[in-house]
């Protein structure tokens, strides 16, 4: 199923922290809902190291079972008791929730970069 208009809410417990929704398609690529009808598509391979810990998380605490088609945009947004609400859960077989600090969010959207603070050459060819 693809979810129209997900993108990431404030979480209602921590500051500068976004609810970020997740699909995980039966063809194993992950859909990561940035903004409002925008996603960004990963593999297993190219899928940030600080998201799959998080899955991983989610995964081992997952104990109820949901089914995919009786998942609703709003269940994403809601803790349900299979993960933990400050770092992950999973909302139903395919669908998670990460919860992820702002400069994770920025930098999948593309308006930061990856805190790399080396410093550039000032050099001019």
């Amino acid at each position: 199923m693809n979810y129209i208009g997900l993108e990431p809410e404030p979480h209602p417990n921590l500051v500068s922290y976004y609810q970020v929704p997740i699909q995980h398609t039966d063809d194993g690529k992950y859909i990561v809902y940035l903004l409002k009808n925008f996603k960004r598509v990963f593999t297993s391979d190219t899928l940030p190291s600080y998201i799959k810990s998080k899955l991983t998380f989610a995964n081992a605490l997952y104990l109820t079972k949901i089914s995919d088609d009786d998942v609703e945009p709003y269940h994403f947004y809601i803790f349900n008791d299979n993960g933990e609400e400050e770092t992950a859960w999973r909302v139903s077989d395919s669908n998670y929730t990460v919860v992820l600090p702002i400069d994770n969010l920025l930098e999948l959207v593309g308006l930061q970069d990856n805190n790399d603070t080396r410093e550039k050459s000032k050099r001019k060819s």
